[in-house]
């Protein structure tokens, strides 16, 4: 069996900031690393990653994926566009408006219901609004935005003036948010926040824009994901993703597992030494422990983690059972930390 793992994050981004890590904290990843070759890949974030594991276009609108990741299990139809459109709160810092993502907001149920009522009549002209998640909105478009977006993992915590829509609609899109931040400040609820002190949702950010998503046939017989991107990913390829926790019983009859997993990405873009820590803690649980275990038995025949890096190369680990190359060590933590 063929089993290749994509790790967006894997690679710490900053190795002058790299944690001191021990080969106590990682033992079977760094065991796989030993009996490794490495080869570089080129850069991808990890919609792009993931899509073109699956054979989708690399261009993938990440929207489109994400949506087609959600509980509820839609898939966007070939041809369609679409954008997200997540609440985010905009607040000044020093002379700067700065933008923080939903994930404090803490938004409640009658909240939501509000949010959703504001937002759908303001969208009728260009598309449909829906709310999959408080922190999880989507644009399904009626034509193509013409418009370039920043992710919004670029943005968070940024000033927002260095990363407003770009191309030909760009002043289409301009005008669409200022006018739904003049609505969404009305809001009987946000109002309420403000006096209360506490953060808004006074505006979305629309971003993951691409290529609309084709129907396709994936040549994995099995997927391995708990994120969300993955989900959509391998739907839309045409199979049903598996969770993770499924890496603990590989399935015998797969020729190919593909396991894809984003908790590193965030905590390494961000350099969020600790987050980081915690995730590549778990990913050694769940992930490299059964994987080398695997390998050991046999039943693995090659093995590949590949490290995506967005804006610079990454790295592919290249693995086989080597039984009785005895002479090869763990590697060392370092190999971990990125270089340019």
């Amino acid at each position: 069996m063929h089993v290749r793992v994509i790790l967006p994050g894997l690679l710490w981004p900053a190795p002058e900031t790299a944690p001191a890590l021990t080969g106590n904290e990682l033992p079977s990843l760094l065991w796989l690393l030993g009996r490794a070759e490495r080869t570089a890949c080129a850069p991808a974030g990890p919609a792009q990653a993931f899509a073109q594991a699956l054979g989708l276009p690399p261009a993938s609108a990440a929207a489109a994926l994400r949506r087609a990741g959600e509980a509820d299990g839609h898939l966007p139809a070939p041809g369609e566009h679409w954008l997200c459109a997540d609440p985010v709160t905009l607040r000044f810092m020093r002379d700067q408006l700065v933008l923080d993502d939903a994930s404090a907001i803490g938004l409640a149920e009658a909240e939501i219901d509000a949010l959703q009522t504001c937002l759908k009549p303001l969208f009728a002209e260009v598309g449909a609004f829906e709310l999959c998640h408080p922190q999880r909105g989507y644009l399904r478009l009626k034509a193509a935005p013409d418009a370039q977006f920043s992710p919004l993992d670029d943005v968070a915590g940024r000033p927002v003036a260095l990363f407003l829509p770009e191309g030909n609609a760009a002043l289409r899109w301009g005008r669409i948010l200022n006018a739904l931040q003049i609505d969404l400040h009305e809001l009987e609820f946000n109002r309420q926040r403000e006096t209360e002190q506490r953060p808004q949702v006074n505006s979305l950010w629309f971003w993951g824009e691409g290529k609309p998503v084709p129907s396709a046939e994936t040549t994995q017989t099995s997927v391995l994901t708990d994120s969300l991107l993955g989900r959509g990913a391998a739907r839309l390829a045409g199979c049903t993703p598996q969770p993770l926790e499924d890496c603990a019983n590989l399935p015998m009859n797969a020729a190919s597992t593909l396991i894809l997993d984003e908790s590193l990405h965030r905590p390494a873009l961000f350099r969020d030494m600790t987050a980081w820590r915690e995730a590549l803690t778990r990913c050694e649980a769940r992930l490299f422990t059964p994987l080398a275990q695997a390998l050991r038995d046999g039943r693995i025949e090659q093995l590949d983690i590949e490290a995506p890096r967005e804006r610079e190369n990454g790295a592919v680990f290249h693995i086989k059972p080597r039984r009785w190359a005895f002479w090869l060590r763990p590697a060392a933590p370092e190999i971990l930390f990125a270089k340019s």
